[in-house]
């Protein structure tokens, strides 16, 4: 349950853009919001619907360390309240907070929107008065307009910096509805996100629900950016299963002109639990799976670094691991953390 706010009149307010955010993957001018995740240019590049989608926060976070007895949040919403009855208000408007624990993380906190735009709620209190590590996620499925961080008056607050983009190239996860996080449970439980903090990597999340489609103005995108390994999960946005096969080669090949032996991984969509009972839906899904393992296996046989995921190990043949049919629980998004792990850990840092 969301607490409620205590004595903000004796608080300090941050503004949480100023401590630094990660998971961003471009910066200062480039930016025409400080919370998207695609540069200011891109709006004349893209489709409008994914140019809307990229102010959802999807992915972004902000590390600090401070010695408050309290953590409170306000934020605005760019915007307006969705009503979708399978996803978790936390996870579309709201943050979660984690402390650092030894080498591991606690979860201490949530907050979602209360049926309103601006909200004030609190993430964490009666805590002892010692320094802690923090790590925010911000809303998968809306944007803020603003985000201020409330610590005790007499507190401090030390920004811990986004990690260096030449020192440590962030993993990108370029996709769908699933990639940005439908529909987890809250903000820091879509796969990417558990899997920077399984690596303690920086990631960058670039899921578009209903929009991950391989589209050419994106391959440019992406191939701009310095980048550990990439993950391309467009299948479940392929409603023609030609569109895989066609597709594929042409987004592989702009991003090897930036890229040429970064590890590039291919997912197939996951089995859906509804096509088990929908054969036109299984059809679909199949033939989009074997378009894009056919381009997978032409360009293999000339590039090394391109890898492949069949969707039967995604989530497995589990009925239990979607809330839908088709967007995984956060068991789901874990058991795809688990068949991503060791792959990415094998990549050179």
């Amino acid at each position: 349950m969301e607490r409620p706010y205590f004595n903000s009149q004796l608080m300090r307010w941050i503004n949480l853009f100023d401590i630094g955010l990660e998971g961003r993957g471009w910066h200062g001018a480039d930016s025409a919001h400080p919370y998207e995740r695609l540069p200011a240019r891109a709006k004349s590049q893209v489709e409008a619907v994914v140019w809307e989608l990229a102010g959802h926060s999807s992915g972004l976070c902000a590390r600090f360390k401070t010695d408050s007895s309290r953590l409170e949040i306000k934020w605005k919403l760019r915007f307006p309240l969705r009503t979708t009855p399978h996803m978790a208000r936390v996870a579309e408007t709201g943050f979660d907070l984690y402390v650092q624990r030894g080498d591991g993380l606690d979860l201490i906190g949530v907050c979602g929107a209360v049926d309103q735009l601006e909200n004030q709620a609190s993430l964490a209190a009666n805590l002892t008065r010692q320094p802690r590590q923090f790590l925010t996620y911000l809303p998968l499925y809306n944007g803020p307009e603003f985000v201020q961080l409330g610590i005790d008056d007499d507190a401090t607050l030390e920004p811990i910096a986004p990690r260096d983009a030449d020192q440590q190239p962030p993993i990108i996860f370029y996709g769908t509805s699933i990639t940005q996080g439908g529909f987890a449970s809250r903000p820091g439980m879509t796969y990417p996100s558990i899997l920077s903090r399984r690596l303690n990597w920086p990631i960058l999340n670039l899921g578009f629900a209903g929009q991950g489609k391989m589209d050419a103005p994106m391959a440019n995108l992406l191939g701009e950016l310095p980048a550990r390994a990439f993950i391309i999960d467009p299948v479940p946005n392929l409603y023609d299963p030609d569109e895989a096969l066609l597709r594929t080669a042409p987004f592989i090949a702009t991003l090897r002109q930036t890229h040429p032996t970064t590890p590039i991984i291919l997912m197939e969509s996951v089995i859906r639990s509804m096509s088990h009972h929908w054969p036109d839906w299984r059809r679909q899904v199949t033939l989009a799976n074997a378009g894009f393992r056919q381009a997978y296996e032409q360009l293999r046989a000339s590039d090394p670094n391109l890898h492949y995921i069949e969707g039967i190990h995604l989530i497995g043949d589990n009925g239990e691991m979607t809330v839908d049919g088709t967007h995984p629980t956060d068991w789901g998004f874990a058991q795809i953390a688990d068949v991503l792990f060791p792959m990415l850990n094998a990549t050179p840092a």
